[in-house]
């Protein structure tokens, strides 16, 4: 037995090597034959002057050809076969894992990319009405379904598992027709289409190799070495070239296939793949089908026409905030890369798919009310109109939060700074001293997007995002307008105090600085508290930085601050390892767009994770909760009775 399951195993092994060298070769053969075509395309397409002239466009003067997408098929067809052929011939015939039905599949999606093709290219050079391209899309759709594949399980999502073909036939023509829609508008700037469709085959070609499903892991990998050359000419500035509509109709038709194929529950599924493959399936385009999603949600809501064009989708944003194409393109890449990794981390360790689904619209949402925010922020101040002053703080809930917190000057009196973060938020929810330690904490300012996104639904009012890394360099930048003072440390271990104090004495040379590394331990004792507040007094500084993470550093200064002589008291946590350089803070572009909690995740996922996907769902249920109240403010003047 022992025998047969080992030889099994080695002829597994080598049957996935033979499938990953074909796939090589299939991706080989499909970039070789898209570098030759597409100069081709071009030079037809300037001498008959087929051209388009982009809207975006970093060069709008420059008259661009927009047929690359016509060489899609075409070179997916010609890379495809012989690659498969070759695979035949190694395993002769007789280990195919999917043998004759998989051929006919693939030659009904191939004519269902045809009329696609056909149709695009028409709607590229003369236009085409919206309802020939539904009637088309519901056709290709249909050869898809006849192919043999559908949606038929959806693996406890929303609690249902296996589906009837009268509901999964039906449902799959609803998707594709979507998918093909959602991923029409990422031609719209450079590079994006060939990006996400890029990492979307990559995905699907390493599961499919894993899985040694052999014809659809070499379509994966002819479409990743097919997008190749026309990202490179994409990219050009003197070969510039589109996919136009036949290119992302056909891309996305391939990959809606694949997409499908690989969610299916069926007996010639691998042990892996049984393990909710509808995740990884849906993750791979998640970005454009989300956008598309959350668009349409907008249209309804403002009763606006569901399928006219306008300025709403995540890339217009950008643009908008100044974003080049490039740089557009690189973030919603990065942002595709990270639901995959996250999901596929989420999925290995068993979490529930209806709560992936969630954390994954939630997290989406908030990234998109954030840069929505920003922009309006911009086209406010950009209007001419005088508009209502903004108050000093708001009361979101119990908490009253600064809106706009500046400093001119150290305050004279004993003043606690804290900041307020959708974790800090939900921890206070089962830590009453933790609570009490913001309720009484001289200002609170707003550490998150969530606090930001909630103050700005539930109370209608825009407010300003302070990091603690942001407010501890506006403390230093104060203190030496003011002409110098003192600033005392206290929190991390020696080292990082030493490398912080080290680079404040280079940027900081005026200002006198203190520091005290108390025992790494959850809970001080007395003795050590005293020995913390001595080391403090002795230096008397004007402002006490506290670092111990929340929800401790909070607690200690609320149970010691009237024993504290400093002017100002403020817990700031990670930032002394940002200042002194043994973590690094996220980069500022992920910080312009909302994305620091990202970056600190990726960094940091044993110690974020938490954060960002139990408290953050916890808090936008906090906020529904407090959307439904009638009186928000009712909710402080309750605290401050009891």
């Amino acid at each position: 037995m022992a025998f047969t399951l080992q030889t099994h195993i080695d002829l597994l092994s080598n049957s996935i090597q033979q499938n990953a060298l074909v796939s090589l070769a299939a991706f080989a053969m499909a970039m070789l034959l898209e570098f030759m075509i597409i100069p081709h395309v071009i030079f037809i397409s300037r001498k008959k002057q087929l051209f388009n002239t982009p809207t975006h466009s970093d060069t709008p003067t420059q008259l661009i050809p927009r047929l690359g997408g016509v060489s899609f098929l075409p070179v997916i067809i010609l890379s495809f076969w012989p690659a498969l052929a070759l695979q035949m011939k190694l395993l002769d015939n007789t280990t195919m894992a999917y043998g004759a039905a998989s051929f006919s599949s693939i030659i009904l999606i191939i004519c269902g990319g045809i009329p696609l093709l056909l149709m695009g290219v028409k709607d590229d050079l003369v236009g085409v009405h919206h309802k020939q391209k539904i009637i088309t899309k519901v056709a290709a759709a249909l050869l898809l379904v006849s192919s043999g594949n559908y949606i038929n399980n959806l693996y406890g999502l929303f609690g249902i598992e296996e589906l009837s073909p009268v509901i999964g036939i039906p449902l799959t023509v609803l998707l594709v027709v979507y998918i093909l829609r959602a991923f029409r508008f990422t031609d719209k700037v450079d590079g994006l289409g060939g990006i996400l469709g890029g990492i979307a085959a990559t995905t699907m070609g390493i599961h499919l190799i894993l899985e040694d499903n052999c014809p659809y892991s070499i379509m994966a990998c002819s479409i990743v070495g097919m997008l190749l050359p026309f990202l490179y000419y994409n990219f050009s500035r003197k070969k510039k070239i589109f996919m136009g509509t036949a290119g992302s109709l056909t891309l996305s038709y391939l990959l809606a296939f694949m997409m499908i194929h690989y969610s299916m529950h069926t007996a010639h599924t691998s042990t892996e793949s049984l393990s909710k493959p509808i995740i990884i399936a849906w993750s791979v385009l998640f970005v454009p089908l989300f956008d598309t999603f959350r668009v349409l949600c907008v249209r309804l809501l403002h009763r606006k026409p569901l399928f006219k064009s306008d300025h709403s989708y995540i890339y217009n944003k950008l643009l908008d905030l100044g974003f080049s194409h490039k740089e557009t393109t690189t973030l919603l890449g990065v942002a595709s890369i990270v639901v995959i990794l996250f999901n596929t981390i989420l999925r290995e360790n068993e979490v529930d798919i209806t709560w992936i689904l969630l954390i994954n619209l939630g997290l989406c949402f908030l990234f998109c009310f954030d840069l929505f925010r920003q922009k309006n922020e911009e086209d406010e101040e950009d209007s001419i109109e005088v508009v209502a002053e903004v108050p000093e703080h708001i009361v979101l809930g119990p908490y009253s939060i600064a809106t706009q917190f500046s400093l001119q000057e150290i305050p004279t009196s004993k003043t606690v700074v804290n900041t307020i973060n959708p974790h800090s938020w939900v921890t206070a929810e089962s830590d009453q001293e933790f609570k009490d330690a913001l309720l009484c904490s001289d200002t609170l300012v707003p550490d998150g997007v969530g606090v930001i996104m909630g103050t700005s639904w539930i109370c209608k009012q825009p407010m300003r995002k302070l990091a603690g890394a942001d407010l501890h360099q506006m403390v230093l930048d104060c203190l030496v307008h003011s002409g110098g003072g003192s600033v005392f440390y206290l929190g991390a271990s020696q080292h990082t105090l030493d490398l912080l104090i080290e680079r404040l004495k280079h940027e900081y040379p005026d200002l006198r600085v203190g520091s005290y590394s108390p025992p790494y331990r959850s809970v001080f004792t007395d003795e050590e508290s005293k020995a913390m507040i001595a080391a403090v007094n002795a230096f008397a500084p004007d402002v006490l930085f506290v670092g111990m993470t929340a929800p401790k550093q909070e607690k200690w200064i609320n149970a010691h601050r009237n024993q504290l002589e400093a002017r100002m008291i403020s817990g700031i946590g990670a930032v002394f390892d940002f200042y002194a350089g043994t973590t690094n803070r996220p980069p500022q572009w992920m910080i312009h767009c909302g994305l620091e909690w990202l970056g600190r995740l990726v960094k940091e996922p044993r110690r974020m994770w938490r954060r960002n996907f139990i408290s953050t769902p916890l808090f936008m249920w906090a906020m529904v909760k407090l959307k439904m109240k009638k009186n928000n403010t009712q909710v402080i003047h309750e605290y401050e009775n009891n």
